[in-house]
């Protein structure tokens, strides 16, 4: 049988407090990337649309300001930059989703970087549905 004196106990105690602390600011800097960090990687879909960048962004703000997150809200944030219409989906202070939508020739271009690991969600079918 083990026993733990008072000193030892508290002793183990700050130390455990003190790793679980240092863990969840090392896991949430991990999530933590920025738009730019995220675009570095190659889209996971891009499409092209004869609606114009404004239509097809509007679309995408509408749709993704819908989506419903259990314990949570979405903020969708829609910047124009000298890229395009750049459209970012946060939970939290997470970014999930980013879609960058270009004017070409007869429509626009849209790139689409999702953070998410599981499966389809409404993001991801708003921006083929939005084209």
């Amino acid at each position: 049988m083990l026993i733990f004196h008072s000193n030892q106990t508290s002793r183990m105690y700050q130390s455990f407090k003190l790793l679980s602390i240092i863990t969840s600011i090392l896991v949430l800097a991990g999530c933590a990337s920025g738009p730019a960090q995220v675009m570095k990687d190659t889209p996971d879909v891009v499409n092209t649309s004869d609606k114009s960048a404004e239509n097809v962004a509007s679309c995408l703000d509408k749709s993704w300001e819908d989506v419903r997150v259990l314990g949570g809200s979405v903020f969708v944030d829609v910047k124009k930059t000298d890229a395009g219409i750049r459209l970012t989906s946060r939970y939290g202070d997470v970014i999930h989703h980013i879609a960058l939508v270009t004017s070409r020739t007869g429509g626009s271009r849209t790139q689409y970087w999702s953070q998410m690991v599981m499966g389809s969600s409404p993001e991801n079918k708003a921006v083929a549905a939005c084209q």
